[in-house]
């Protein structure tokens, strides 16, 4: 919930050109639209103060939390000055109510005053039989664009990610992207005891591993927008980069990408992602893109955006494949151009690794298990700060790193394999 703004003396009134009202009661005589809950709704504009824009919401008896949110769907110059108010004395708020408190015996009434960020704004709050309503001012005599409303009882329903997508990698005509976190990472697993510890241990999506039973069922259904880099998206970025409607109103700029491949990973022990190999004719190599990705949300019906992030593909002439292996894989976590030879058939992907490269990754990885196993895994302390099991994942990665490099800037290095 916003905190009440407190101001000293008396604030300047705004003027009196009421570009919109979202109105949360029936005790005006505007002609209102009754929104269903939840709604998720899109509106043009074309208001001035004696054509308003009138929504509303039935009252009712029983206190209940409602979450508001306001994106902004076009660029202007013009930003609305939005006050809301649950109160029931206030008809209409304007900055002269900003002082107005509640009372000792209902504290929890008062007037709000949204700011926009990055063109996006959100309220919630107690409403009872006294409704809510809310007011957008402008010092211009009209505002035109839209605008995209959110409004419901059970959770909000426009969200801004607390965590961004993850670029892996680029290869001349794929990308490789994890989206934000969806699902918050396992509980730590029981700790293995000697003399029963057993290495390697099992990788996070094994069925032998407890913590897969964290793993989400189902994840969620996530849309990815891109977009050219340009110095106008860019600054459009800026002022209306948290704004999902802005982003999904980009279609003149939007790229068509398909979905090569999904996969849900573990990504540093942070939490659960998913994995997308994403492919698109209209992608070219050495330009640079903008990409927001896109999660619905309270069973489809709302949204959470996450970006923007850039990225660049590479050369045409870029020879390395872009690799990424099975979670249940020796090297589980390999997600990115590799020096490594193309395949025939691999259209620029790999999957897996050569079977040579994984026999020597095999054997180095069997001789460090044994190294291990002379020490009381389990029941002695191996390190003060780890674990034998933390040791050898640690050895896992870099042995995987080391004889699988990401491809270099010279394409020579990457027309051979990396044992040559």
């Amino acid at each position: 919930m916003l905190p009440r703004i407190q101001r000293s003396g008396t604030p300047p009134r705004p003027p009196e050109t009421c570009l919109f009202f979202l109105l949360l009661s029936t005790t005006l005589s505007f002609a209102q639209t009754i929104l269903p809950l939840p709604s998720l709704s899109t509106f043009n504009l074309s208001l001035t103060a004696s054509a308003p824009l009138v929504l509303s919401l039935n009252s009712s008896s029983s206190p209940s939390t409602v979450y508001l949110s306001v994106s902004l769907c076009t660029e202007s110059n013009l930003l609305p000055t939005i006050l809301v108010t649950n109160a029931t004395s206030i008809k209409i708020p304007s900055s002269s109510d900003l002082l107005k408190k509640g009372t000792a015996s209902n504290p929890k009434l008062g007037v709000w005053i949204l700011d926009f960020d990055a063109g996006f704004a959100s309220w919630n709050g107690t409403v009872g039989e006294g409704g809510l309503r809310v007011a957008s001012y402008s010092s211009q005599d009209r505002l035109e664009g839209e605008i995209e409303v959110g409004l419901s009882t059970t959770a909000p329903l426009q969200t801004i990610s607390p965590t961004l997508p993850v670029l892996a990698d680029t290869s001349s005509t794929h990308l490789l992207l994890f989206t934000p976190v969806f699902s918050p990472p396992p509980a730590s697993a029981v700790p293995q005891t000697y003399p029963n510890y057993v290495l390697p241990p099992p990788p996070p999506l094994s069925s032998s591993n407890p913590v897969n039973a964290s793993l989400p069922t189902l994840p969620p259904n996530h849309s990815f927008y891109i977009f050219p880099s340009s110095p106008t998206l860019l600054n459009s970025s800026v002022s209306l980069g948290k704004s999902s409607c802005f982003v999904r109103k980009q279609t003149g700029r939007l790229k068509n990408v398909t979905v090569v491949e999904k996969q849900t990973r573990l990504l540093a022990g942070k939490g659960w992602r998913e994995m997308v190999v994403l492919e698109g004719q209209e992608l070219v190599p050495e330009e640079e893109y903008i990409v927001w990705v896109e999660k619905r949300v309270v069973g489809g019906s709302g949204v959470e955006l996450s970006g923007p992030i850039a990225f660049r593909m590479k050369e045409a002439d870029f020879p390395c494949p872009l690799l990424y292996t099975s979670p249940t894989s020796i090297c589980p976590s390999l997600t990115y151009a590799a020096a490594l030879p193309e395949s025939e058939t691999s259209a620029g992907l790999l999957t897996s690794l050569p079977s040579n490269l994984t026999s020597i990754i095999e054997t180095y990885l069997a001789s460090f298990a044994t190294t291990l196993s002379t020490y009381a895994c389990g029941r002695d302390n191996y390190s003060p700060v780890s674990s034998c099991e933390m040791c050898y994942e640690v050895y896992r990665e870099w042995l995987c790193r080391s004889l699988v490099p990401r491809s270099c800037i010279l394409f020579s290095c990457c027309r051979c394999s990396s044992l040559d």
